[in-house]
């Protein structure tokens, strides 16, 4: 039987902790940046993608919640820039 550990705290802190190429899915559902709490403001997507993208392994699954009108042009190159984008969910 697989274990599934969840984490909370400061996700840059904890992702440093993580080995890398080491977890074989994640799933993230990241602040939008639009500013309708205190914590949806200036969060570091790119840095998460890229943080993300160091620990899962090579034929891991990275899924990542994000509303369609929430797409920038910054997520959809962070992305790219780290994998070849296979479907996209809406």
């Amino acid at each position: 039987m697989n274990n599934i550990e969840l984490w909370n705290g400061d996700c840059f802190e904890l992702l440093k902790t993580i080995p890398e190429r080491s977890i074989d899915a994640i799933i993230v559902d990241p602040p939008y940046n639009i500013k309708q709490a205190e914590w949806d403001m200036n969060f570091d997507i790119e840095n998460a993608i890229r943080c993300c993208y160091k620990i899962l392994k090579p034929n891991g699954n990275f899924i990542l919640f994000q509303g369609w009108s929430n797409v920038s042009f910054t997520i959809k190159s962070a992305l790219e820039n780290n994998w070849i984008l296979q479907d996209w969910i809406i």
